[in-house]
């Protein structure tokens, strides 16, 4: 019975992050070309503003209802787009969507702590399965059958993960946040690695492929670019679930100068480099992410894990918000230029942080 709720998790798992890759990485290109909206990336703002919130919300609640009603707004949200082509409209069905998987993302997470730890490189291996499948489907979709086709089939997947909640067992638990977490060395080095995944992922999810739809790329091209980005990310990811990782701060390590090469490359601003980069930046992507849990994981009691978990999320959607509001003032360059730094200077935190005792 055991094996068939972890089966059930899983799938349940593939169905949430295919929908929502389509709305994180879909809706400046939509903003942009489909909407006429000027200022495409203040729609990223709005998801991840209200996924923060609906992150906050999983602080306090973690029950079954909420669960079904996250992936029921998930189905609203694709229908307002479905409906009328307005921007507003579109406003709103981004901020619904950003609240849904705010929850839907940190009880997942959650559900995948209590499994163990090895559950958590799983975790993100279906995540990177889903997010490989997911953009060359999509490609193919936009290049041949256009955006209407996309909804719809969109909207087939947000029904059938609809379906998955009302099934999904997990036990309601009432106050699982503690107001009184200890600032660990665990939590401390997840928010740091983070920032570098946030900068990364931002750069090719927000503003590169809308950069390469102004240099006359069709939107099934510039969209193509998360097919070796997501790529890599798996092949990371199955490296992590298939080995057991005792040194975490070499591979810390390791994953930041990996994205700062990936961004150096981004400069030259030719499509098959920045199909290279995309790549380089993909597997720093599929590090972090396990990585994260997995400190989060051994420096906290299962009673604390979704509490930290929670709030580590919260973190991440917080970062995203401000990183693509203080990015929508400053052309590729300079967005590289500042990642660059920014990821230097966490490669130096984490060097003196290896050296010092921190209680």
């Amino acid at each position: 019975m055991k094996d068939k709720t972890i089966l059930l998790f899983y799938l349940s798992l593939f169905f949430s992050r295919f929908i929502y890759n389509f709305f994180y990485t879909t809706s400046p290109i939509l903003a942009k070309v489909y909407y006429g909206i000027i200022d495409f990336s203040l729609v990223e703002v709005y998801l991840y503003t209200f996924s923060l919130i609906g992150t906050f919300v999983s602080f306090f609640l973690f029950r079954r209802l909420i669960f079904r009603l996250a992936t029921f707004f998930v189905i609203t949200s694709i229908i307002f787009i479905i409906i009328i082509k307005n921007p507003l409209l579109f406003y709103l069905s981004n901020a619904m969507a950003g609240f849904s998987f705010g929850i839907i993302i940190a009880y997942m997470l959650t559900i995948a702590s209590f499994y163990g730890e090895r559950h958590l490189y799983l975790y993100s291996l279906t995540l990177g399965i889903s997010t490989i499948v997911q953009p060359v489907v999509q490609t193919f979709i936009m290049l041949f059958m256009g955006f209407k086709l996309l909804f719809i089939f969109y909207l087939a997947l947000s029904l059938v993960l609809f379906i998955y909640s009302l099934i999904q067992r997990m036990k309601d638990k009432k106050e699982i946040f503690n107001l009184k977490l200890k600032v660990n060395y665990g939590i401390i080095i997840s928010i740091l690695i983070t920032i570098s995944y946030v900068t990364g992922f931002t750069v090719i999810s927000t503003f590169l492929p809308v950069y390469l739809i102004i240099n006359h790329f069709s939107a099934g091209i510039a969209y193509s670019i998360f097919i070796p980005f997501f790529a890599s990310t798996v092949l990371s990811r199955t490296l992590l679930s298939t080995i057991k990782i005792k040194n975490l701060e070499i591979l810390s390590l390791f994953s930041i100068i990996l994205t700062t090469l990936g961004f150096a490359m981004l400069f030259e601003q030719i499509y098959i480099i920045d199909i290279a980069a995309s790549l380089i930046l993909g597997i720093s992507h599929g590090i972090i992410y396990p990585l994260a849990s997995v400190y989060i994981t051994r420096y906290s009691t299962a009673n604390e894990r979704n509490s930290y978990m929670s709030l580590y999320l919260l973190f991440r959607e917080l970062s995203f918000s401000l990183i693509i509001f203080l990015f929508s003032f400053i052309n590729l360059g300079t967005q590289l230029i500042v990642s660059i730094i920014l990821n230097l200077i966490l490669l130096l935190i984490l060097l003196f942080l290896r050296y010092v005792n921190y209680n």
